[in-house]
């Protein structure tokens, strides 16, 4: 049995609701979605782009650049799951925020500033973007085809695991995930549909489904 997710379109306007209602989120196959125009995101012209790329050192595959600059991240969370933001409440200056001045991947030890001489903080790993906090993931964009990797903050980041082969598709399952299990609907065949779907981990999905 196929369960249907509710559209992209309409979660970015759930989500930013106070009050949904059972019957706001009950998308049904054939309902036409809400035009993507009406959060089409600012600022990501080609030029930014170029110049965002710059200051992260990277080029941003197409699945994501396509998401941005169709969809608005700003200050966008999903249950526990926060996208990055900087002091703006911008998604482009959390992601300068966090892969350039707060490194996530700082592995140096404890107590580190004591050490005469501190050790060096390594490079930012190759091929990844640090895109959302969360209690107890955290969201890795892969840079080389665009897919989503959770891993436990607690644990190395290279323990990362794959989670949903676009931004756009973690999106729409755990936010579907998320609001129906708000609603006190039971989300067990949603789950077993959303695990089908990403063939992601399946830890992280029963999680947020199930915690």
């Amino acid at each position: 049995m196929s369960i249907d997710l509710i559209e992209f379109q309409d979660l970015q306007r759930i989500l930013r609701e106070q009050n949904a209602s059972l019957e706001q989120i009950a998308i049904r196959s054939g309902e036409q979605p809400v035009s993507s125009g009406t959060f089409a995101s600012t600022g990501w012209s080609a030029v930014f782009v170029e110049e965002l790329e710059d200051k992260l050192r990277c080029e941003f595959p197409s699945t994501f650049l396509s998401a941005v600059q169709q969809y608005c991240f700003d200050a966008l969370q999903i249950g526990q799951t926060e996208f990055v933001k900087g002091s703006d409440g911008k998604f482009h200056s959390g992601l300068q925020k966090r892969n350039v001045h707060e490194p996530w991947w700082d592995d140096r030890p404890i107590g580190w500033g004591l050490i005469d001489p501190p050790p060096e903080l390594p490079a930012r790993p190759n091929g990844w973007l640090f895109i959302a906090n969360g209690d107890p993931y955290w969201l890795l964009l892969n840079l080389d085809d665009g897919s989503i990797y959770c891993w436990d903050h607690e644990e190395q980041w290279s323990d990362a695991k794959y989670l949903a082969r676009s931004i756009l598709q973690y999106v729409q399952c755990h936010a579907s995930l998320w609001l129906h299990k708000e609603l006190g609907v039971d989300v067990s065949l949603m789950l077993a549909e959303v695990i089908s779907q990403t063939r992601g981990d399946e830890e992280f999905w029963e999680y947020e489904a199930l915690a």
